[in-house]
């Protein structure tokens, strides 16, 4: 019996402790699909909200856990609901970001138009 008692014990640390959660060293990139999504201090609903994403911002996500995502804001650990993100493979991740690129490049280039059109006298009639 006590032999028993003991294996138990010892199979039960095992899973407890090498069992890993699911997650990735290198983290995994996500996309807000809802309108805002609060970054929480905890894996809780009722958590200390600690910043506030819009819908299209990109999030890595280290770790999954029962619909919480472990990311890091300001260098602290944080967690946002995975059920408000999708995830995104490196190739979309690099057109989203060549896509951004080259849209404030191109806002850029309209804003200092703008300011030249702007710097320049009015003709008159």
């Amino acid at each position: 019996m006590r032999s028993k008692l003991i294996i138990g014990l010892a199979v039960f640390a095992f899973l407890l402790f090498f069992i890993p959660k699911v997650g990735a060293a290198s983290g995994q990139l996500y996309q807000v699909d809802s309108e805002k999504l609060m970054v929480r201090a905890s894996a809780d609903p009722q958590g200390e909200i600690v910043a506030e994403l819009q819908q299209g911002d990109l999030v890595t996500v280290f770790q999954n856990d029962f619909g919480w995502g472990r990311t890091f804001y300001n260098g602290q650990e944080a967690w946002v609901a995975v059920h408000h993100l999708v995830k995104l493979d490196e190739q979309e991740s690099s057109d989203e970001q060549e896509a951004q690129v080259n849209n404030d490049e191109r806002n850029s280039k309209e804003n200092e138009k703008k300011r030249k059109t702007e710097k320049e006298p009015a003709e008159k009639n």
